[in-house]
């Protein structure tokens, strides 16, 4: 009976939408074997982060008396499956009744089918994207790049949403009550993320909003929306951060996420300045910065095309120096005004240099 209540909850949740072609598939093509075990990192009392080598996703695990909330999953059924041992290894429970996506992209949903007795969450916008999207990811991923653990994965969209926050309190008695913020930002790296965080621990996980030396894949991006979650994050309380790739930081990942945006937006506005066309930046552009960030190669292209046409917000352009926009000329000093008649006396040490009142007197017999 129980066996045969998993396959009807499987089917109800099976999402079947049209194959479509996507650009993810470079970025999913990078990350590591699937099967092999990842490293668990702890950020503080019954708080982990779980990955493997960059640039694969992270997931987060805490701990609660009502047993594990993991945050974001993994790109497949092999890496799901690591990420259930580790979870299960550091928190001493075989189930896990949460599991939180900070967005659609499946990189961190392709083992959703592993927790099919957990309440999967996400914000609204969220589930209908992955429902429009992450099938055609899957199946992409087996067929054309032979991800292993990619094929048996179904799509489990979430079970349970939100649209602007929701709090989880886990535990019991009250002084055992582990509190799970989700607050859905802007539109930044994918439609509906979301960013977890755990005031008593001041751990923020930020998915893929936030990046640690890893490019972070653009085919989903709305630049306004990404920097104003940006600006939103800096006013949260945590000292650790979580990026959705990369290692755990501080709040200094948040400005380094924007220097690459910014960067990256500035120096597709000088091409289009310049008279050029898309697929000249797609062939020619490079940012020379980010060139050992894993992900560079296969994922600018995305990026570029992605945000040829979205501008940067007002605030953070700069005037650029050029021929276009020179910058203007220096005042030309203003003479100093009459004097009235009176005794000359010494210049003051106030008196403008390149004034007329500035030049002193010759002294007799020069």
């Amino acid at each position: 009976m129980r066996s045969l209540w998993l396959l009807q909850l499987r089917r109800l949740r099976r999402a079947r939408p049209a194959l479509a072609a996507l650009p993810l598939l470079g970025f999913l093509g990078l990350l590591p074997a699937a099967g092999c075990a990842l490293n668990t990192t702890a950020l503080g009392e019954g708080v982990w982060v779980a990955s493997g080598d960059p640039p694969a996703p992270n997931s987060g695990i805490v701990r609660t008396p009502f047993g594990p909330v993991v945050i974001d999953g993994q790109p497949g059924a092999a890496p799901g499956a690591a990420l259930l041992a580790a979870t299960r290894k550091v928190t001493g429970f075989k189930d896990v009744p949460y599991l939180i996506l900070t967005s659609h992209h499946a990189d961190h949903t392709l083992s959703n089918e592993l927790f099919l007795r957990a309440e999967i969450v996400s914000s609204d916008v969220a589930r209908a994207a992955l429902l429009d999207k992450s099938e055609a990811e899957r199946k992409a991923l087996h067929d054309r790049l032979g991800v292993a653990g990619a094929g048996s994965a179904e799509v489990v969209p979430p079970t349970m949403t939100f649209q602007k926050e929701m709090t989880l309190y886990a535990g019991w008695p009250r002084d055992k009550v582990r509190e799970v913020r989700l607050v859905r930002m802007p539109s930044g790296a994918a439609p509906g993320n979301l960013v977890v965080i755990l005031p008593g621990a001041k751990v923020l996980f930020a998915g893929d909003l936030v990046t640690n030396g890893v490019f972070p894949y653009m085919g989903d991006a709305e630049l306004g929306g990404w920097l104003a979650a940006l600006a939103e994050l800096e006013k949260m309380d945590f000292d650790r951060l979580v990026p959705g790739h990369g290692a755990p930081g501080g709040r200094e990942l948040i400005g380094d996420t924007r220097r690459l945006l910014v960067d990256l937006a500035e120096a597709l506005a000088v091409m289009r300045s310049a008279g050029r066309k898309l697929e000249d930046a797609r062939k020619e552009l490079v940012l020379p910065r980010y060139q050992k960030w894993p992900g560079y190669k296969e994922l600018l292209p995305v990026a570029v095309e992605r945000l040829w046409d979205q501008r940067l917000p007002d605030e953070f352009v700069k005037k650029p120096l050029g021929p276009e926009r020179a910058p203007p000329p220096p005042p030309s000093p203003s003479p100093a005004p009459p004097s009235a008649p009176s005794a000359p006396s010494a210049p003051s040490a106030a008196v403008r240099t390149d004034s007329p009142a500035a030049i002193a007197p010759e002294e007799p017999g020069k």
